[in-house]
């Protein structure tokens, strides 16, 4: 379909065995189509508004008004008909839908039910009509052209535009917020804190300053020349629909995640993205559909589980062992760590997205603390970071007092960890759990144990999630270690942490750092 809305070409038509017309459908939430009905809440008849939903309900499906807009297109989506008006009068109410109608269309007196029922929900089509946003399309083809704008986001025009926002007239001074947007983007994926662009009088290049040199965007190579260029484009138009169309051609899963985190944070447009990578599987509040070809018809298929997404990964020829190429991935002990590590992560650095710029993984305890020093299964461990030098991991030093020994595997892993761009972090206490303070261990144990009555020790070097529990009788204590990890450490993760216990503090910021780095963030980007 060409750029807004207009007649479906040949191309886009459906022409399979199930041939039928195509039509699109937009859900509006009873909700909204209620306030819009009342004047945005402002009239407080009771009788009006309990006969307004009662109308709005029975033209609802599963909570929505669904409304539709078929071919040949324009702005809006618009109602079906309703023909049994006789079902609505009944489920309504006579005199609710008199009150309705008089309502609705400033008549009164005289009518009946049948025109009553007409009237209004004639008038409640008009109130639910969606006016849909403008959809653009960038294509899989894109290259800078120069000229003016031709209607499409292939790179025609971009250079006019971004020269317009540059240097914008007195009354559009603020189009220079929308320059310095894509500026900081710039920087990003150069990173170069002190890069931008510019365009020179003669319109004929988009310019880079960058390290002291001014050079073409297109010499900086594909991949920063195409990313620079969604981006623009997706700046310069706010508040469309915009279909882009395998952004991933060019672009390193760096610069696809940088995008996408730039598309997230800095502009208001709706994206309906046709992908092949799986960078972008792991978006924030992103919905992901599985489209494809069955029959001589097209599937399409929303993918809420995380079998349903693995599944997807599979079809695109994606395999577990790809993990290791995420930007930095950090090795835990177990899923309790896990939740640890995210929790501190969303409250000091909530920019950091796992899946996004980061991915955890799983070692276990018995790889470190049980295995020798030149284990086969130790040295494989070690040599994953030929694959991904961005690599760190977090160990339980198990320390049962301040003169206690770490292992020699650990320290093997520590020395080779720490090398180049990864980090390794050996707890100041005996366990992760030593991070959390008494009093919320204590709480968490409280509200899932039962039996609980005191903590048994906790000190820097105890096991602080043993404690003692009543017996079968009720009346002696018995010493409890066999502790669910997992279900504490839920529970810890809806507190807000406690940064200043032991060396926690130095030690988020670190991972912090290491994932930020390893993103190439060479700084934040300004909030929208």
């Amino acid at each position: 379909m060409k750029k807004g809305f207009g007649k479906i070409e040949a191309f886009d038509r459906h022409r399979g065995p199930l041939a039928g017309n195509f039509a699109v459908r937009t859900g509006l939430p009873v909700e909204h189509a209620l306030e819009r009905a009342l004047g945005g809440g402002s009239d407080q008849n009771q009788n009006l508004q309990a006969a307004m939903r009662a109308a709005l309900d029975w033209m609802a499906s599963d909570g929505f008004i669904w409304l539709e807009n078929s071919p040949p297109y324009d702005a809006k989506s618009s109602l079906p008909s309703y023909r049994d008006k006789v079902d609505f009068v009944r489920h309504v109410g006579v005199r609710s839908v008199e009150l309705l109608w008089q309502k609705l269309t400033a008549h009164s007196g005289g009518g009946g039910p049948e025109l009553w029922a007409n009237g209004s929900l004639a008038a409640l089509s008009k109130v639910c009509e969606v006016t849909i946003p403008e959809v653009l399309l960038i294509p899989a083809f894109r290259r800078i052209i120069l000229g003016e704008y031709d209607g499409s986001l292939t790179g025609s025009g971009l250079i006019d535009q971004l020269a317009k926002l540059q240097n914008p007239p007195v009354d559009k001074r603020s189009d220079t917020d929308t320059f310095e947007k894509i500026n900081a983007f710039v920087q990003v994926v150069t990173g170069r804190p002190e890069a931008k662009i510019e365009i020179p009088y003669d319109r004929d290049h988009i310019l880079v300053h960058m390290d002291g040199r001014i050079l073409p965007l297109e010499s900086l190579g594909t991949g920063i020349h195409q990313v620079i260029m969604m981006a623009a484009f997706c700046t310069v138009y706010g508040e469309r629909i915009i279909c882009l169309e395998e952004p991933e051609l060019h672009l390193h899963p760096l610069l696809q995640r940088q995008l996408i985190s730039f598309l997230r944070d800095n502009t208001n447009n709706q994206y309906l993205i046709a992908t092949h990578s799986a960078a972008f599987l792991d978006m924030k509040d992103a919905a992901i559909f599985r489209v494809w070809q069955e029959n001589g018809a097209t599937r399409i298929r929303r993918a809420v589980s995380r079998n349903e997404r693995f599944s997807i990964c599979n079809d695109l020829g994606h395999r577990s062992s790809d993990l290791l190429q995420s930007n930095a991935v950090i090795w835990v002990e177990g899923p309790s760590d896990r939740i640890y590590l995210r929790h501190w992560l969303r409250q000091y650095a909530p920019e950091l997205v796992e899946g996004l710029h980061y991915s955890i993984m799983f070692y276990g305890g018995r790889l470190l603390s049980h295995l020798s020093v030149d284990d086969d299964e130790v040295e494989e461990f070690i040599n994953l970071r030929q694959l991904n030098r961005n690599l760190g991991i977090i160990i339980d030093s198990d320390k049962a007092s301040p003169n206690s020994k770490i292992n020699d595997t650990k320290l093997r892993i520590v020395k080779e960890f720490s090398k180049d761009h990864g980090f390794a972090w050996v707890t100041s206490g005996r366990e992760i759990e030593n991070y959390i303070s008494p009093e919320v261990i204590h709480d968490a144990l409280k509200s899932y144990y039962h039996r609980y009555r005191r903590p048994s020790a906790m000190g820097r070097y105890d096991h602080v999630l043993h404690f003692y529990g009543a017996t079968q009788r009720g009346r002696a204590e018995e010493l409890v270690t066999n502790v669910d990890k997992v279900k504490v450490a839920k529970f810890v993760s809806g507190i807000a942490a406690d940064f200043n216990i032991l060396d926690l503090q130095k030690r988020i910021e670190s991972v912090a750092g290491f994932i930020r780095d390893a993103n190439g963030f060479a700084h934040r980007l300004s909030p929208p």
